[in-house]
């Protein structure tokens, strides 16, 4: 467990970061390109020499390349969908994606055989705390390309007109249904592929080097779409920005790594990881917006907190007794 509360508690260090964000005015597709690069050189200087220098790549320099682009892909495809279709649908769409990666987990990988009733009805509590936690308090801080926001109404992105794009990507009505079937597909296609990556591709060593090599992919495409904005003068290049990627970067590099530990701990059973994973974190960042950042906790988000607690009883207990 301890891998998977420090994944959990990487992952809500990020989204205390984007919450500052939106105080500084930070671009965050600058911000999390530099984010990448950091995870590289964090990675380069956590792992040891020796693993740095003697790794194969041939079974997963390919999965690592997929998962770069998706990575950055995602992410540029959320800040579009936040914009047009809002905060809470966006997001409610990638934290229901967890879906995807259980149910591979368990018909196709088979990387458990112990996933009873319980499990399931945990399985379906987790998506009620999910349902229930969005539904009352949309995230602070998301990803918005473009966009403003405002801590008192939210969320308020820069109006996007009807064909209008956002950076490369036009937008138009019909993506309104489009985006958020998108975002749930690929965010479940993300975490399957790490845990088929984790079962199948990766040696315990590896664990350190395949985050590297994933990250910096990430980092190449979103250079050159920084580099092909700056030729066109769509935006320039802010101090501010490179220093919150930086802060970014240690942390999101860990949330990965520690993940990659976590599955391994557990066998590569990712049908208890992710859903664990996505509740842990909707309870830790809603006790640290309370206690933190001044967030409310009404009826709702308390409902939530209480599902989540079940959910993670329920799909862990076999691991607790």
């Amino acid at each position: 467990m301890l891998f998977l509360t420090l994944s959990i508690l990487a992952s809500v260090s990020l989204f205390i970061i984007f919450r500052l964000f939106s105080k500084f005015g930070i671009n965050t597709f600058q911000a999390i390109t530099v984010n990448y690069v950091v995870c590289v050189f964090t990675g380069v200087a956590f792992v040891d020499s020796g693993t740095l220098t003697n790794f194969d790549a041939s079974n997963w320099w390919g999965m690592a390349f997929f998962l770069g682009t998706m990575f950055i892909s995602t992410f540029y495809l959320m800040g579009i969908a936040t914009q047009k279709i809002g905060v809470a649908t966006a997001t409610l769409a990638n934290k229901m994606s967890m879906v995807i990666p259980v149910l591979f987990n368990l018909l196709v990988f088979k990387s458990t055989t112990d996933f009873d009733i319980w499990n399931g009805l945990g399985l379906l509590a987790a998506l009620v705390a999910i349902i229930l936690s969005n539904y009352s308090t949309p995230p602070p801080a998301p990803p918005l390309l473009g966009g403003e926001f405002d801590e008192h109404r939210r969320c308020s992105p820069r109006p996007i007109g009807e064909g209008q794009g956002v950076g490369l990507l036009q937008v138009s009505s019909t993506n309104r249904f489009i985006l958020p079937i998108s975002i749930f597909f690929l965010g479940g296609v993300i975490d399957t592929s790490i845990s088929y990556a984790n079962l199948h591709l990766l040696k315990h060593s590896e664990e350190g080097i395949f985050p590297i090599i994933l990250f910096a992919v990430a980092s190449t495409i979103g250079l050159i779409i920084i580099i092909y904005k700056l030729i066109t003068k769509q935006e320039k290049i802010e101090v501010k920005n490179i220093l919150a990627g930086v802060i970014l970067g240690i942390p999101n590099y860990f949330s990965i790594y520690f993940l990659l530990k976590a599955l391994t701990a557990f066998e590569g059973n990712g049908a208890f990881v992710m859903p664990v994973l996505s509740i842990g974190i909707i309870v830790v960042a809603a006790i640290v917006s309370a206690v933190f950042l001044g967030d409310k906790l009404n009826k709702f988000s308390i409902s939530g907190i209480f599902m989540a607690v079940i959910a993670i009883i329920l799909l862990s207990y076999q691991k607790i007794s």
